[in-house]
Protein backbone atom coordinates (compact mmCIF):
# COMPACT_ATOMS: atom_id res chain seq x y z
CA UNK A 1 0.00 0.00 0.00
CA UNK A 2 1.42 3.44 -1.00
CA UNK A 3 1.32 6.58 1.06
CA UNK A 4 0.43 10.19 -1.57
CA UNK A 5 2.17 13.13 -0.68
CA UNK A 6 -0.34 15.41 -1.50
CA UNK A 7 0.29 19.09 -1.36
CA UNK A 8 -2.72 21.42 -0.68
CA UNK A 9 -2.71 24.69 -0.38
CA UNK A 10 -3.20 26.75 2.97
CA UNK A 11 -6.26 29.29 2.74
CA UNK A 12 -5.04 31.48 5.49
CA UNK A 13 -1.15 31.95 4.27
CA UNK A 14 -1.49 30.59 0.56
CA UNK A 15 1.94 28.09 1.09
CA UNK A 16 1.61 24.93 0.17
CA UNK A 17 2.05 22.16 2.61
CA UNK A 18 1.59 18.08 2.82
CA UNK A 19 -1.74 17.33 3.30
CA UNK A 20 -0.93 15.26 6.15
CA UNK A 21 0.33 18.53 7.88
CA UNK A 22 -3.24 20.31 7.25
CA UNK A 23 -6.79 20.39 8.86
CA UNK A 24 -9.75 19.92 6.54
CA UNK A 25 -11.67 23.57 7.27
CA UNK A 26 -14.42 23.30 5.07
CA UNK A 27 -15.25 20.08 3.38
CA UNK A 28 -17.75 21.49 0.71
CA UNK A 29 -14.61 23.80 -0.68
CA UNK A 30 -11.78 22.07 0.29
CA UNK A 31 -10.34 24.40 2.43
CA UNK A 32 -6.96 23.51 4.02
CA UNK A 33 -5.13 24.83 7.03
CA UNK A 34 -1.93 24.28 7.71
CA UNK A 35 -1.18 23.46 11.96
CA UNK A 36 0.61 26.99 11.84
CA UNK A 37 -1.99 29.19 10.85
CA UNK A 38 -4.29 26.81 13.46
CA UNK A 39 -2.25 27.49 16.16
CA UNK A 40 -1.88 31.19 15.13
CA UNK A 41 2.06 30.81 15.15
CA UNK A 42 2.98 32.54 12.02
CA UNK A 43 4.31 36.07 12.26
CA UNK A 44 3.34 38.73 10.13
CA UNK A 45 6.87 39.90 9.22
CA UNK A 46 7.54 36.17 7.59
CA UNK A 47 4.78 36.61 5.26
CA UNK A 48 6.01 39.76 3.92
CA UNK A 49 9.41 38.98 2.98
CA UNK A 50 10.67 37.59 -0.36
CA UNK A 51 13.44 34.49 -0.47
CA UNK A 52 16.01 33.42 -2.71
CA UNK A 53 15.36 29.84 -3.91
CA UNK A 54 16.31 27.15 -6.29
CA UNK A 55 14.58 24.23 -7.86
CA UNK A 56 16.78 21.60 -8.25
CA UNK A 57 14.81 19.80 -11.00
CA UNK A 58 14.87 22.62 -13.31
CA UNK A 59 18.12 24.48 -12.32
CA UNK A 60 16.17 27.73 -11.98
CA UNK A 61 16.99 30.34 -9.36
CA UNK A 62 13.63 32.64 -8.21
CA UNK A 63 13.08 35.01 -5.48
CA UNK A 64 9.39 34.36 -4.13
CA UNK A 65 6.79 34.72 -0.75
CA UNK A 66 6.08 30.58 -1.46
CA UNK A 67 8.17 27.62 -1.79
CA UNK A 68 6.92 26.78 -5.41
CA UNK A 69 8.46 27.22 -8.76
CA UNK A 70 7.07 29.01 -11.12
CA UNK A 71 8.71 27.49 -14.22
CA UNK A 72 7.84 23.35 -13.27
CA UNK A 73 5.10 24.17 -10.72
CA UNK A 74 7.10 21.80 -8.16
CA UNK A 75 7.67 22.71 -4.71
CA UNK A 76 9.26 18.65 -3.76
CA UNK A 77 12.63 19.93 -5.58
CA UNK A 78 12.57 23.75 -4.30
CA UNK A 79 15.55 24.52 -1.92
CA UNK A 80 16.74 28.06 -0.13
CA UNK A 81 19.43 29.41 -1.87
CA UNK A 82 22.89 29.34 0.15
CA UNK A 83 26.08 30.19 -0.12
CA UNK A 84 29.91 29.63 1.59
CA UNK A 85 29.67 31.91 4.29
CA UNK A 86 26.39 29.95 4.94
CA UNK A 87 28.37 26.58 5.08
CA UNK A 88 31.32 28.12 7.43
Amino acid sequence: MGFLRIHVECFKCNIMVDRTQTILRDSIEKKYECFDCFRNVVSQKEDNVKRDYICEKCKFMFKSRRKICPYCSKSEYVVEKFGVRDLV
